[in-house]
């Protein structure tokens, strides 16, 4: 995967919610609306790419290994080690009375993203903009889903996208490695510019969609149930 850009900036249109934490990343973020036209299913059609079978992954991921070069390994095995000493469970997700008041009063406006000071390569401006530069990065929101309502949607825009930069859409639980995509470990799931599906899975995309380009709106329906 590539990570070359030179200014990507993602601008949030609407955000009924932004999960268990909105995972917005790598350049440019677009959703398309909730209409036959452009609706997005990331966790619909069985799951691929979750993994039952530890072995089975294990076989994979040693195959995977092989074909990676110095520097994908070394990002592999240091979210892997992350993943493993910050376990979800380790990180309050559920929403706290405070955070749920401020969403009564602000609605959508509520919802920010909230950037990783130590990353320097990520950007925020105006509280629903990311620019991205040089390497991988993954934005955050500062809001979790509610759970309360059974659907959430919201949306995003992709303003610039240079052609050798790869986004990765979608969301994910905390705490989770902000130097990777989402998608590509436990407990997220992305759809990225190539059109393809990542749910939970660091080394074999699913063939889902239409690539995303520079001017896309992409938006994503969040189920609760």
């Amino acid at each position: 995967m590539t990570t070359p850009l030179d200014g990507i900036v993602i601008g949030l249109l609407s955000s009924f919610g932004s999960a268990v934490i909105v995972a917005v990343i790598f350049l440019v973020i677009y959703f398309f609306r909730n209409t036959a036209s452009g609706r997005i299913f990331l966790d619909r059609i069985g799951r691929p790419g979750e993994y039952d079978d530890e072995q089975a992954f294990a076989r994979e991921e040693a195959e995977a290994l092989e074909t990676m070069d110095d520097m994908q390994r070394t990002e592999y095995t240091r979210a892997k080690a992350f993943i493993q000493a910050n376990p979800p469970e380790s990180v309050q997700t559920d929403i706290s009375l405070s955070q749920y008041l401020a969403i009564q009063e602000k609605g959508v406006s509520a919802w920010e993203f909230e950037p990783e000071l130590e990353i320097a390569n990520c950007f925020v401006e105006g509280r629903t903009e990311i620019e991205f530069f040089d390497s991988e990065c993954t934005v955050m929101s500062n809001l979790p889903v509610p759970k309360q309502n059974e659907v959430y949607y919201w949306e995003a825009k992709i303003y610039e996208k240079p052609e050798a930069t790869l986004l990765s859409i979608g969301m994910s639980t905390k705490p989770y490695p902000l130097f990777r995509l989402p998608g590509y470990h436990k407990y997220s799931v992305a759809y990225t510019s190539i059109g393809a599906r990542r749910y939970n899975q660091p080394f074999m995309p699913t063939p889902y969609g239409p690539p995303i380009v520079q001017g896309d709106v992409i938006g994503m329906t969040l189920y609760t149930d």
